[in-house]
């Protein structure tokens, strides 16, 4: 019984010998991650010869960054898809219009598609997209030496890297500067009062408007002739209009002498309204925007001297000079 046994453990054992498999590695028979390149043709933004060229090579080259230049010289320029990674200058001492294509429109001027603007003319360069935006803007413009970087989004245009064009007056162009309605000059908000142009900055007439008031007083009796007062008028500027204004119907007539500091009071030989005088006459009012005759122009520091050479029934009027400053 014991030899049936062992010789039943022995064929199970060569049985199970039997049903073993055996597994044997090769190895590859090149290394991953480890090749050859064949060929290296150079593009915009890289360069392989060190002169921005366009060369190739398939032995050995030097690989280094560059950015072609596409020099224009006319009034007008449509910009290539070919453009992307380019720096465009544009140079013409007229007026030069700029044509930027659609953002990504047939499949060129993708996301991604960066073109460098450049204006060394001086004539103002107006880049205009085709139905996208730049910055949001319908246009953007480069004064003389004002450049900037449009990058496509592949909707419209946004802008980076702005160079600022900044004249021989140290003013920076407001141009450059991404906003539809406020800009900004030499520290200067542009307003309804500021306006630019290159590099000069205007400040409209309204803003520069300014009144010089004299109000005589009776204290509750009728005014009486003679000097009643004086102003420092401290900034230059032309009269263009006279107001007055009484507390009641009456008559008044007021003239205005002028003076440089130095020669303090004024006197009647200095008077500035030739026969055009102030005057409310049976009235509560009056207005002369004509002042025919007046000497109109103040020097910052004149001194003006108001005298009432008649008067009846008014016990207080207001007398306003409107000037434009200067």
């Amino acid at each position: 019984m014991s030899r049936l046994l062992s010789a039943l453990a022995l064929l199970v054992g060569l049985s199970g010998s039997a049903w073993a498999q055996s597994y044997i590695y090769t190895p590859p028979t090149s290394t991953p991650g480890v090749g050859t390149v064949t060929s290296i043709t150079a593009g915009e933004g890289v360069d392989l010869d060190g002169t921005c060229g366009s060369g190739s090579t398939t032995t050995t080259g030097t690989l280094s960054s560059c950015t072609n230049i596409n020099p224009q010289t006319g009034t007008t320029y449509t910009v290539l898809a070919t453009d992307c990674g380019k720096q465009i200058t544009l140079s013409n001492a007229s007026a030069v219009a700029v044509t930027l294509p659609q953002a990504g429109s047939g499949g060129d001027f993708a996301a991604g598609c960066k073109i460098g603007f450049t204006n060394l003319g001086a004539g103002a360069v107006t880049i205009t997209p085709t139905t996208s935006t730049i910055d949001g803007l319908a246009a953007r413009v480069l004064q003389q030496y004002g450049g900037v970087n449009v990058i496509s989004n592949g909707t419209n245009y946004v802008s980076t890297g702005v160079a600022p064009a900044v004249g021989a007056d140290g003013i920076i162009d407001q141009d450059q500067i991404p906003t539809a309605t406020t800009v900004i000059k030499g520290g200067v908000k542009a307003s309804t009062c500021v306006s630019m142009s290159g590099a000069s900055l205007t400040v409209s007439t309204n803003c520069r408007t300014a009144s010089i008031t004299m109000i005589i007083d009776g204290g509750g009796s009728a005014i009486t002739t003679g000097v009643k007062g004086y102003i420092e008028v401290p900034f230059s500027c032309t009269i263009s209009q006279v107001t007055m204004l009484a507390d009641q119907s009456g008559s008044i007539v007021v003239d205005i002498w002028k003076d440089t500091y130095a020669n303090y009071p004024p006197t009647d030989a200095d008077s500035i309204t030739a026969s055009a005088v102030p005057t409310i006459s049976a009235a509560t009012k009056s207005q002369d925007g004509t002042i025919t005759g007046w000497t109109t122009g103040i020097t910052a520091g004149d001194i003006l001297g108001f005298n009432v050479d008649s008067a009846s029934t008014v016990t207080l009027v207001t007398v306003s000079l409107t000037c434009v400053k200067t």
